[in-house]
């Protein structure tokens, strides 16, 4: 019984500093996907449905968008 007792001991120590870690893989990976779309937005590329790159131009004051296709 005292091993059981040892290991739920660690474990309830150890469990706050694991969610910890999850927490901030997870802020990691929605921050790197914010960056991303704010560098694809700062260079003027969008994807499309299909997965194309699509540039926006503009034309006469009015921005038109054309397939890189």
């Amino acid at each position: 019984m005292g091993f059981v007792g040892i290991l739920v001991l660690v474990i309830l120590l150890v469990a706050p500093s694991v969610k910890q870690l999850v927490d901030s893989v997870a802020f990691r990976i929605r921050a790197q996907g914010r960056a991303e779309v704010i560098r694809a937005q700062r260079s003027g590329i969008s994807t499309g449905r299909g997965g194309q790159a699509r540039r926006k131009v503009r034309e006469g004051g009015k921005a038109a968008v054309k397939s890189d296709a």
